[in-house]
């Protein structure tokens, strides 16, 4: 798995990736996550001329350093890429932006390389910020709402608006759920209604 953030820091990256394995021993091991922080892509570009310039991934330069990234770790199943605001460039609410990022998503499905792509919501939190046009080319679909729950640090309802893969035998996959994060546990309830949505976040 490869994990790219565009907003945090190298060091908060690293305080996250630490909080991980300690709520999770060796799951850092048994999952062969590879995770770098924007700061530490440029770092790589720097210390690694062949992988290219670490540019946003809407342009020729940002998708040959990703693939090249890629290629040097070997054996990528699924790439993480959070956010598309923060690896891209351009209005977030028009359509070329996304546009010129497809070669790089078409590239990665050619490859059989799962992919991920968190995106913000707009001021309307139950659709996506911008063109839905990036919904398009995905199977699935699905957002990510705040929960309140005073017990909680994290609290938030997953639920899937694309399933383009679902199907009588793995229904149960797509159904709803609260994650919650207290007392620094990871629960879930699989099929929960929130008590009260954040619309705002």
């Amino acid at each position: 798995v490869l994990y790219i953030d565009g907003e945090m820091s190298s060091e908060l990256l690293q305080k996250r990736l630490r909080d991980l394995q300690r709520r999770e021993p060796g799951a850092l091991l048994a999952t062969n996550l590879f995770a770098f922080s924007w700061e530490d892509c440029e770092e790589l570009a720097r210390i690694e001329p062949r992988l290219g310039t670490f540019a946003p991934l809407n342009t020729p330069e940002g998708q040959a350093f990703m693939l090249g990234l890629i290629e040097a770790i070997g054996g990528i199943d699924v790439v993480i890429l959070d956010n598309r605001m923060s690896l891209t460039t351009g209005d977030m609410k028009e359509e070329l932006p996304w546009t010129d990022t497809m070669p790089l998503v078409l590239e990665l499905t050619r490859r059989r390389i799962a992919q991920i792509w968190i995106d913000h919501m707009g001021h309307d939190a139950k659709h996506i910020y911008g063109s839905k046009m990036k919904e398009w080319q995905f199977d699935a679909v699905a957002i990510l709402e705040s929960v309140e729950n005073a017990a909680a640090d994290i609290s938030f309802r997953l639920r899937f608006t694309k399933a383009r893969r679902r199907e009588p035998s793995n229904r149960a996959d797509f159904e709803p759920v609260v994650l919650t994060l207290a007392e620094d546990t990871w629960q879930s309830d699989v099929g929960a209604a929130p008590t009260q949505v954040d619309a705002k976040r």
